[in-house]
């Protein structure tokens, strides 16, 4: 091999060198999640895509990378993240069997589950006994409260979306809808409208459940970016970033 061939191989190795490593960065500064429509907390009509999306997306910005938000439906999203499709899911309850699938990131938000009722009926409830003769909607692959979820006896009725379930509520389908409290207020002012005082919540609450990244245990990176997420959230908590944030979409 000649001097200008030997030249022209370095300058080869240099160039795939340096544009492997650019390339390598621009790939490893990017995070995929997969978001499913749940407003206030995530949907494609919100400002910043809602505030858990919000939260993740500057908490991950904080430590230099980009979030990008795929939306898809709540059974697909478990699918697609679970099987390494996503690096993560933005907002997602934890339950021990999903715990076994997925890497929980620290909680970040809270979310009071309640049972929504028609404000005419007369419901009250203080263990799930006294529902037996109700006909209780929920909605498909949420996880609920344990106890509602092994609740064989009781009359529950699967639908694909937290405005259906309301819808059927309000039609007289159902006695009672199982909902987050601040989705259910979005989903009524914005959604029902004219029908707002015709339903309401039901005390006590289900569960105040704690909202999570849920990311796949099928990447190598699912450890690294859980502890990347931590490290930007806790930046933003200490510079009153998430303040901030819980502030504009009216959580404060």
């Amino acid at each position: 091999m000649n001097l200008n061939e030997r030249c022209k191989v370095r300058i080869l190795v240099l160039f795939l060198i340096i544009s492997g490593s650019v390339y390598g960065d621009t790939n490893a500064k990017i995070i995929s999640m997969a978001v499913t429509d749940w407003p206030p907390y995530t949907g494609t009509e919100l400002l910043n895509y809602g505030i858990a999306s919000e939260i993740v997306t500057e908490s991950f910005r904080k430590v230099g990378y980009t979030t990008e938000m795929t939306f898809m439906p709540w059974a697909r999203l478990l699918e697609e993240v679970r099987i390494g499709n996503y690096d993560g899911a933005v907002a997602a309850y934890w339950t021990k069997d999903r715990a076994e699938s997925y890497r929980y990131s620290e909680s970040f938000l809270k979310s009071p589950l309640v049972f929504y009722k028609r404000t005419e009926d007369q419901i009250t409830w203080s263990e799930y006994e006294d529902l037996k003769n109700y006909r209780i909607g929920i909605v498909r692959s949420y996880a609920n409260s344990k106890e509602l979820d092994q609740a064989d006896y009781l009359d529950k009725e699967v639908v694909n979306t937290d405005i259906f379930n309301l819808k059927k509520l309000l039609a007289g389908h159902i006695d009672l809808a199982v909902i987050d409290q601040f989705v259910a207020q979005n989903i009524i002012i914005s959604d029902i409208g004219l029908f707002r005082d015709l339903l309401e919540p039901i005390e006590p609450a289900l569960a105040v459940h704690s909202l999570h990244v849920m990311f796949t245990n099928n990447r190598p990176n699912a450890n690294v970016n859980a502890d990347l997420f931590h490290q930007g959230l806790a930046i933003l908590k200490e510079d009153g970033g998430l303040s901030r944030i819980l502030h504009k979409h009216g959580f404060d």
